[in-house]
């Protein structure tokens, strides 16, 4: 990582980890994961490298969708310890929202997201929250990055394959 940007990334990245309960060595590994990225090209049998990104994981890189997985799940806990489906925890919701777009520079694309209830709220209500921050009720059957959208309490069943993934992908 040789950029000043590419530190503050990992930092916040490392933050968001550690407060999941990520050991400190394993966040550790990631960092030299990440830290230590450089690609080669084979062409017609001749290799020419190494090609060392100035900026960390390239987006195509296999590990981008993983770390970005674990930084959007530091969020979604964030959200869930403080937000409750009212039109004034609405107007704070669009604010963390607008928070962590600003400070990770991932930009929302509020036409493509949707807004998930829980059975007990009620039909007013949900039309005046999905108002407040702009976007449509959804439902929670679709995937994304080839993940279910919602996991829920099933983490490790659902998400277990990561960790033999990211491991080979350490190994090698």
């Amino acid at each position: 990582m040789s950029k000043a940007y590419d530190r503050v990334e990992w930092s916040f990245l490392e933050g968001v980890m550690l407060r999941m309960g990520f050991d400190e060595k394993w966040v550790a590994i990631m960092a030299e994961t990440i830290g230590s990225v450089n690609y080669h090209i084979l062409h017609e049998q001749q290799q020419f490298g190494p090609i060392i990104p100035g900026r960390g994981l390239w987006q195509g890189d296999p590990l981008s969708p993983y770390l970005y997985l674990f930084v959007a799940e530091g969020l979604s806990v964030l959200i869930d310890h403080q937000m409750r489906s009212t039109a004034e925890e609405c107007v704070k919701m669009k604010w963390v929202l607008d928070t962590f777009s600003a400070a990770s520079g991932q930009q929302i694309n509020y036409d493509k997201s949707l807004l998930c209830f829980s059975s007990n709220v009620q039909q007013h209500s949900r039309l005046e929250l999905a108002s407040v921050l702009g976007v449509n009720e959804g439902d929670t059957t679709g995937k994304y990055l080839g993940l279910p959208s919602l996991v829920g309490r099933r983490k490790k069943e659902i998400l277990g394959f990561l960790k033999e993934k990211v491991l080979s992908r350490v190994r090698s």
